[in-house]
């Protein structure tokens, strides 16, 4: 990723060998919430070795879907020609996580025979199948659901930047955005006030925190504690 919070194109282009078996990502980016526009994913698929297998993940895919500017990056992928799994999921816009249920496309029927037969026994329970089956009959709830995000993700940007803060831009139910002080300090502080947020602890990203786009109560419990936390920080400064 590039300071800014999006795919840094060049750079896995550069990172692409002759050898390079795999390349797999989310887009959605997870955890920034960015996404390739439908140049940088052709640059992409332009220079993939033909022996390489692109896993590409779209975990977060109707969330994106529901904004105008998203390619229909599965018709790109497509017609590239190239080999590949396409990923997706009900644990996220379709809020069916506990019952594990997704499922893939692939660039060629061999290779999803090749992925079944490494696929466990019973991994998937008729109960999740009903569940998922409902879900995409549900279109109403689910269109519902998109905008609520969509609406509550503008205005917690809107918000963070008041604050001085620079979130990533996001496409899924999520915002990454750091702050001047070490995340795990934000973390605790926030906790204390009954606000859970997810810290960064790798090197180079330490100050940075993810938020999920929640109830509006909720979304403005979180940004109400921020706002407290940091300026107690700043006192403390």
């Amino acid at each position: 990723m590039t300071a800014e919070g999006r795919f840094d194109v060049p750079a896995m282009i550069a990172a692409l060998t002759p050898k390079t078996r795999l390349l797999m990502f989310s887009c959605p980016s997870n955890p920034v919430g960015s996404t390739l526009d439908a140049d940088e994913l052709q640059q992409l698929l332009a220079v993939l070795p033909a022996q390489c297998l692109l896993v590409f993940d779209e975990a977060y895919y109707e969330y994106a879907d529901f904004e105008a500017d998203y390619p229909d990056c599965l018709g790109l992928i497509q017609a590239s020609g190239k080999p590949f799994i396409l990923l997706r999921t009900f644990s996220k816009a379709y809020s069916l996580a506990g019952l594990r249920i997704g499922y893939g496309i692939v660039s060629d029927p061999l290779l999803a025979d090749l992925i079944d037969r490494l696929r466990t026994p019973f991994n998937i329970n008729r109960v999740a199948q009903a569940a998922a089956i409902a879900a995409l009959a549900d279109e109403e709830h689910l269109q519902a659901t998109l905008a609520h995000v969509a609406h509550e993700r503008r205005h917690m940007v809107v918000a963070l930047q008041n604050m001085g803060l620079s979130p990533a831009p996001s496409m899924a139910n999520f915002l990454y955005f750091s702050t001047p002080y070490p995340a795990e300090t934000i973390n605790q502080a926030l906790l204390r006030k009954g606000v859970i947020l997810k810290p960064w602890r790798e090197d180079g990203y330490t100050q940075y925190l993810r938020v999920s786009i929640g109830s509006c109560e909720d979304n403005d419990l979180f940004l109400k504690a921020l706002a407290s936390v940091l300026a107690a920080q700043k006192d403390a400064d």
